[in-house]
């Protein structure tokens, strides 16, 4: 073959050979660069059957463009030698770099991370690789520019290899033949599921198993199963569990990189990371940073290095932000402690200024309650056991002799106890978020609550001051006069300057102003999600949570307290959590409590009679950590779609029938609510990729993106009219507009509801059906006050509930059905009469739900938070 010319690809030298061919490398005369070309057995083309499959599969692997996935270049024959032309990587397999030593962990996580990437890319074309193993994947070398970078292999091509009657009985690593009908094995021995090992159909849950065999090997130096014979090798997929990497390669391993590998080899596909997606954002956000040149493998003292030097990393970027004092500087070494491990959510952490003791909100009581906790105790206290309301968000005087906190109580407010819960008063008639002034003398809180900052779109919050020894019936004063939006205020230790964050043309970015008021200085101005700003005790660098680093985690930067000019970058200050914010510091800054958070949000659905609404027991959609929000289903009820959550905010579509994903939107723009036209041919969602929030629209294909409104106010929660001729949307604290929706692309000028104007509280669109547009009130802090109808024909607004949000026609036209208080109801809109239709058992306070045609099923998605306090503390 050397030598030979198939079609304009010159065969120059013989790069390997396995059951899937030859390869070979080739110099490509049309556009002069090099191609490999994997030139196909014959034995393998012979079944017409199979070659159509084959070509077809091919041409959808080729359609794949990802930086990790070779690309094909040609599929072709050639007096009849069948071959794909494809990309040269110049550089080793992943196979030949793990050797019997395994890898760095950091080289774990940052080739696991690529083959992720490329697996959920082929996932969402729905192509399943189903031989995935350390031969099929390449690592580039020095030559190409980008050392280190993964190209995975062999898309699609499982099912051609036909292994050699010798192989069949003794190698563990020979593929099997290959048929694609249930019944068949196909794949590579000691890296299949245990699906595939009993000729069960497979689905992408399939690539996860092998995907974990993968890592296993890679942080081992050790096949996850082996066996002398193939036989063996099956039983071991099938029955037994690998040996814990930690036993090979010693304790201080990451924890999170054992546990992501021991759910990815879950023999139950059901119990295994449901998408690539979930699992590539769990290694990114593993929170460690290993040492480059320590291998994951070897001997006790090169892990022990290891872990020192990971350990040691953590504590200088926290060093990089303490105090520049003597006392700081005899206290290098830190350690990270797990405060409160209760069930639920345990947040709002503030620290008592002398550092020994904490407060913070948990709803272990059944409703939220402030609780003091010494440093070092398990036994919390309630300070606020007493009172039925929810009190949360406290914050510690600077002398610790006071705690503010908002609560719920006679209609709500900001409210003073002393540090045991004590003497418990009222400082002002509404806000959230207090911060004290070092003075102690006056309190600064936001106006708006917010459950969730990445579901946080366009409420407009200011800051206002209050003075402690007020009676509470006092407005306070107005901080950000002339300001759009300022949320969780934090004072500057020498009360120069207020930090807050805000939101702007769909952008979450810090700020500060004097604390008098006056013209606003960015701390923040880029495209990161940039919240919960702190202030370090010396006034020389602002804490804040960002995403900024592909997790949530703490940063901090330079600043002047006086003119709030920042004196240098985003710095990490990385805590071992896969979420952190919500950051409180000690008067000495030598310690630092905060919230780590973790949310798991899958679809459910349950069945509904029409009639009764009578609803079934829930079942589950998805078992996965896919953040799903706002689910909606089709007119025909063959697809859900919905939006992502956390760093990256995507449109994606699901088919009810088999759960096949599709992604719609993939650009680094922020995408939420979708919503199905009547006819179901456009899907309409709002999106910053224009500035600020506006309409989009797109097809169901992925085609025919284009902008529907073009306003002066943020555009969210869009409906459709029945006809699909119109869309109106919320506008908030101001009456919701409607628009015709052009098919030519033009945009007429929206029409303000301006009947639906009232001035404590506005109206948040939710479904459009013949009956009108039915909504829901919210007030100016933010919280709900009622389902209504309005119809805009004829003016007519009709309140049926005083509670309760995020209202959805049923198709009979005459009943809603919307969430209040962790339920699901229904109201008659003539009648105003009310059932309860479904308890949702969650505390978690946004949902959405659907329904699906007929009124017969419905879609809603429920999140489970689990939060813990946290300390980093000197040893």
């Amino acid at each position: 073959m050397i030598g030979r010319t198939l079609g304009h690809f010159r065969i120059d030298a013989k790069l390997g050979e396995g059951g899937m061919g030859v390869v070979y490398k080739a110099w490509d005369s049309h556009l002069n660069r090099p191609v490999a070309v994997k030139v196909l057995p014959s034995q393998a083309m012979n079944d017409p059957e199979r070659k159509r499959r084959f070509v077809q599969e091919a041409r959808a692997a080729s359609a794949l463009n990802h930086p990790n996935i070779i690309h094909i270049y040609d599929i072709a024959s050639e007096d009849g030698v069948d071959y794909i032309a494809m990309e040269y990587v110049d550089g080793p397999t992943l196979e030949q770099k793990i050797a019997r030593q395994g890898l760095a962990v950091v080289e774990v996580v940052r080739y696991g991370v690529q083959i992720a990437d490329a697996l959920a890319r082929a996932h969402r074309a729905g192509i399943v690789h189903r031989d995935l193993k350390p031969g099929n994947i390449m690592i580039t070398g020095p030559a190409s520019g980008s050392p280190g970078l993964v190209k995975v292999l062999d898309f699609g091509l499982a099912k051609l290899t036909e292994p050699t009657a010798a192989a069949a009985e003794t190698d563990a690593t020979a593929t099997l033949a290959a048929r694609s009908e249930e019944g068949a094995i196909v794949g590579t021995v000691a890296y299949m599921s245990p699906e595939q090992a009993s000729g069960q159909s497979v689905d992408s849950r399939s690539d996860v198993f092998s995907f974990g065999a993968v890592l296993y090997e890679m942080v081992t130096g050790r096949r996850a199963f082996a066996g002398a014979t193939k036989l063996s090798t099956l039983s071991a997929v099938l029955h037994k569990d690998p040996q814990p990497p930690a036993e090979i390669v010693g304790a201080a391993l990451p924890r999170a990189l054992e546990r992501i590998i021991a759910r990815a080899l879950r023999k139950d596909p059901e119990r295994r990371w449901q998408h690539l997606g979930d699992l590539k954002l769990a290694l990114e956000e593993m929170g460690e940073e290993p040492a480059a040149d320590t291998p994951a493998r070897g001997s006790r003292h090169r892990v022990v290095v290891y872990a020192a030097l990971a350990v040691a990393a953590i504590l200088a970027a926290i060093a990089m932000w303490l105090p520049r004092s003597p006392a700081a500087r005899t206290q290098p070494n830190f350690r990270f402690v797990q405060i409160t491990d209760q069930p639920g959510a345990e947040m709002f952490p503030s620290l008592a200024p002398d550092g020994r003791s904490l407060v913070y909100a948990s709803q272990a009581a059944g409703n939220w309650d402030i609780w003091f906790q010494r440093v070092g105790s398990r036994n919390p206290i309630n300070l606020t056991k007493d009172s039925p309301a929810d009190d949360t968000q406290p914050a510690f005087s600077p002398d610790g002799e006071r705690i503010a906190f908002r609560s719920d109580r006679d209609g709500g407010g900001i409210f003073v106890m002393g540090a045991t819960g004590e003497n418990t008063r009222r400082v002002s008639g509404f806000g959230y978020y207090p911060a004290w002034t070092p003075d102690g003398k006056r309190i600064f809180a936001s106006t708006v609550m917010f459950y969730r900052p990445d579901l946080r779109y366009a409420y407009e919050s200011q800051v206002y001051a209050f003075d402690v020894e007020a009676s509470g019936s006092g407005r306070g004063k107005l901080i950000t006069q002339g300001i759009h939006d300022a949320m969780q205020p934090s004072v500057s230790p020498h009360g120069h300057r207020i930090a807050y964050w805000h939101m702007a043309g769909g952008r979450r970015d810090v700020l500060t102003i004097p604390a008098v008021g006056g013209k606003p200085v960015a701390v923040t101005d880029d495209g990161h999600f940039d919240w919960n700003p702190a202030w370090s005790p010396d006034g020389k660098s602002l804490l804040f949570a960002s995403d900024r680093g592909g997790s949530m985690n703490l940063w901090r930067v330079p600043i002047d307290e006086k003119s709030g000019v920042t004196q240098g970058p985003p710095e990490p200050v990385t805590t071992p959590s896969l979420f952190s914010a919500g950051a409180s510091l000690s008067r000495d800054g030598r310690m630092i409590a905060y919230g780590q958070l973790h949310r798991n949000s899958n679809l459910y659905k349950v069945s509904l009679d029409p009639v009764t609404l009578s609803a079934g027991p829930p079942v589950a959609v998805t078992k996965g950590s896919r953040e799903m929000s706002t689910p909606t289903i089709s007119p025909d009820g063959r697809w859900l779609a919905f939006a992502s959550g956390g760093k990256r905010e995507e449109i994606f579509l699901m088919r009810t029938e088999d759960g096949l994903v599709r992604q719609l939107t993939d650009d680094e723009h922020k995408d939420f609510v979708p919503a199905w036209s009547p006819d179901g041919r456009r899907i309409s969602f709002f999106s910053n990729r224009s500035g600020k929030y506006e309409i989009w629209e797109i097809h169901p294909d992925g085609s025919g993106l284009r902008q529907i409104t073009n306003t002066r106010e943020p555009a969210v929660l869009q409906v459709w009219s029945p006809d699909g001729a119109r869309v109106a949307w919320t506008v908030p604290h101001h009456p919701p507009s409607v628009q015709e929706v052009n098919p030519s692309g033009r945009r007429p000028a929206p029409q303000s509801l301006s009947q639906l104007a009232q001035p404590d509280k506005w109206f948040s669109t939710g479904s459009w059906e013949k009956g009108g547009i039915a909504g829901y009130f919210v007030r100016a802090d933010g919280s709900f006050a009622g389902i209504a109808v309005f119809v805009p024909d004829t003016g007519e607004l009709r309140q049926l509930t005083a509670s309760g949000s995020h209202p959805a026609w049923l198709h009979d036209g005459r009943r809603i059905l919307f969430l209040d208080q962790g339920a699901i109801l229904a109201v008659d809109a003539q009648t105003r009469q009310v059932r309860r239709v479904l308890d949702l058992g969650s505390a978690e306070p946004i949902f959405r739900h659907s329904v699906g045609p007929g009124d017969r099923t419905l879609y809603y998605t429920l999140s489970v938070v689990e939060s813990d306090i946290w300390l980093a503390m000197p040893e």
